[in-house]
């Protein structure tokens, strides 16, 4: 993958959040609770809000655990997340 496809990736996931975190968690969905669960810290103590990127399957998952904590939950293949 090249660095122009990456970048678009990236400027699409910020045009839901201009100014905040984008997390990735393209592995286990233990990796994923464990960052669903530090999210709200997170913003409590930087102000910006979270865009959580995981693997399609855990997508709902983490939707219906921690609903209103991210401003986004996006869906990305584990392999694109990597590329990051």
């Amino acid at each position: 993958m090249q660095i122009s496809q990456l970048k678009e990736i990236v400027d699409s996931i910020r045009k839901q959040t201009p100014r905040g975190w984008i997390l990735m968690s393209p592995n286990s969905i233990g990796e994923v609770l464990v960052t669903a669960s530090f999210a709200r810290s997170l913003v409590e103590k930087t102000g910006y809000p979270i865009t959580l990127c995981v693997r399609p399957e855990h997508k709902a998952m983490v939707e219906a655990l921690y609903p209103n904590r991210f401003t986004a939950v996006v869906a990305m293949d584990m392999e694109l997340m990597r590329s990051f």
